[in-house]
């Protein structure tokens, strides 16, 4: 528990830093991209603060390391395009990015008091989103980063955008297993088959 307060507030000023940076340049120079920036990292400060200081099981280096690594991933992302090469990717990306907040908030709201940094026994929240997936708050984030990547494409950021979704991956599992204990996940897990993607995954 004591773990999880220190990375809870380390995490919060990360993404208060970063929320100022894009805010001044969004002050100097209002622009699609550095609205989407402010509001991509206020997403991740609101997660970050939204952390309840729930019970850890099995805290090992593997799990920390995880935890961390995919909690801070999107601080490595490029921004350094400041248009859209077409109308169409313009309006691809705003779709996917829309749809990415309100996926996030909304899975959030639904997950209220639930929200836990790293694997453990919390209060099973099956209403809302979650009668659709089981992890809608990463289906949101990976909607978030599909829409940073594509608007700004690069090698680097699509390489970055796999490990992403390897990361998140291994997160859901690690977060399953802990739930497993409990018998009310598994009747859970029997009524919603997807972990993040209806009818796919």
């Amino acid at each position: 528990m004591q773990t999880q307060i220190v990375v809870k507030y380390f995490l919060s000023c990360l993404y208060l830093y970063l929320i100022v940076r894009s805010g001044s340049a969004l002050v100097l120079e209002f622009t699609a991209f550095n609205f989407q920036k402010f509001i991509f990292y206020g997403i991740f400060l609101w997660a970050s603060l939204s952390i309840r200081d729930l019970t850890t099981l099995r805290l090992n280096p593997r799990i920390f390391f995880v935890t961390i690594t995919h909690f801070t991933f999107p601080v490595f992302f490029d921004f350094n395009i400041n248009s859209f090469s077409s109308l169409e990717i313009e309006v691809t990306c705003q779709i996917l990015f829309s749809c990415g907040i309100a996926i996030s908030t909304f899975a959030m709201l639904d997950l209220g008091k639930s929200f836990a940094l790293f694997p453990g026994h919390s209060k099973l929240v099956h209403l809302g989103l979650y009668k659709f997936v089981r992890h809608p708050i990463y289906l949101g984030y990976v909607f978030l980063i599909m829409s940073i990547v594509i608007a700004n494409s690069s090698p680097r950021n699509w390489a970055l955008a796999v490990v992403f979704l390897i990361l998140t991956d291994v997160r859901i599992k690690m977060e399953e297993a802990a739930m497993l204990e409990e018998k009310s996940y598994l009747s859970y897990k029997s009524n919603v088959p997807y972990r993040l993607f209806p009818w796919i995954y």
